[in-house]
């Protein structure tokens, strides 16, 4: 199982900072960006992204409406692979041809309150589906123990497909996620609260 380290930033210095130790963890790095009208919160947004100094694997979790409306930018900041949310459009069809347009691959991700029912239809268009285990918006939150079912249910569905889990991961959810079936574990609270991030990541990858 990998993880890989999550980066929530309103700063553009804190998040070059943040990128520049995840890079000491990890070869891929997951950036969080939102709008401030998907979820109530606000980050730096792809512009300021694309105009960091960054190396390895980039993937950005996009917390936006109309998702396909960033894509142009999106392909400025050289991300590798853009996880877009089920409830951020009303046609997802058509933001997966734009897509295609782009080199960069497709994750789907799945809030809490949304029924797995929802992404039947389009999972075979994404290379991954990304299981909120807390609602969008903010770090720190405390994990809710029913994205274990939905990872459960999503690996008898698609015993092949990349499936990742998002939220509230500490050694003992990262071990629970593992077994539900999941793939990846984006953390971020769990290495970034530690003075020794680095610590913190070997201590989650030994439950991985």
């Amino acid at each position: 199982m990998k993880v890989i380290p999550a980066i929530l930033e309103k700063s553009v210095l804190n998040l070059e900072k943040r990128m520049k130790l995840a890079k000491t963890l990890s070869n891929q790095v997951h950036i969080d960006i939102m709008d401030g009208n998907f979820v109530d919160n606000k980050t730096i947004t792809i512009h300021e992204l694309a105009h960091v100094k960054k190396k390895g694997s980039i993937i950005i979790h996009l917390m936006a409406f109309t998702p396909d409306r960033y894509f142009e930018d999106i392909k400025e900041t050289k991300a590798n692979k853009v996880i877009i949310h089920v409830e951020s459009t009303k046609n997802m069809m058509n933001v997966i041809k734009k897509a295609k347009k782009y080199n960069f691959s497709l994750g789907l991700a799945i809030s809490p309150e949304t029924k797995i029912e929802k992404i039947k239809k389009y999972a075979r268009y994404f290379d991954e589906i990304l299981v909120m285990s807390v609602n969008p918006g903010f770090s720190g939150q405390k994990f809710r123990t029913e994205a274990y079912s939905k990872l459960i249910n999503l690996r008898k569905l698609y015993p092949r497909k990349i499936l990742s889990v998002d939220g509230g991961i500490n050694t003992e959810t990262i071990k629970e996620a593992k077994s539900a079936g999941a793939n990846i574990a984006y953390a971020a609270s769990a290495i970034w609260k530690h003075s020794n991030v680095k610590k913190a990541y070997a201590e989650l990858k030994k439950y991985a």
